[in-house]
């Protein structure tokens, strides 16, 4: 769990096009999970010699519920970070020269918290990334 090297997801798992994930005081995302669970389903077509199209889903949540939310006077708990989508288009353009196209979603569950301020708090918003890569091995 405290190894950086390990890619398992785009926005909770540091994926390709970073390398942290939002972490609300209770828990670790990526780089050190500590009570993080996870369900996930996926494939992959290599729809043309050069281009392979990568689905995945994951489920997250966290092995006890966690303060999730403060409703005025006290916190309410919940052990549902969210539910996220990856989408990843690897193009081969030239050889050892890829384009990788990423987009992911995120619907954030109530136990997923980037802020820990009492005041103001109504919950975090839906999380997505878009981005491109352009990788050249030699």
């Amino acid at each position: 769990p405290q190894d950086t090297s390990k890619y398992f997801s785009e926005i909770m798992g540091g994926g390709i096009l970073d390398n942290t994930a939002p972490n609300g005081g209770y828990w670790s995302g990526y780089n050190s999970p500590s009570n993080i669970w996870t369900v996930t389903v996926g494939g992959a077509w290599q729809a043309m010699p050069t281009t392979k199209i990568a689905l995945s889903y994951w489920y997250f949540g966290t092995s006890e519920k966690v303060p999730s939310r403060w409703n005025g006077t006290n916190w309410d708990f919940s052990s549902d970070l969210g539910h996220e989508i990856n989408l990843n288009i690897t193009q081969n353009i030239v050889d050892k020269l890829n384009l990788d196209l990423v987009g992911a979603y995120m619907f954030t569950g109530d136990a997923f918290r980037a802020k820990d301020s009492r005041v103001d708090y109504t919950g975090d918003d839906n999380v997505y990334e878009l981005g491109a890569r352009l990788q050249w091995t030699w």
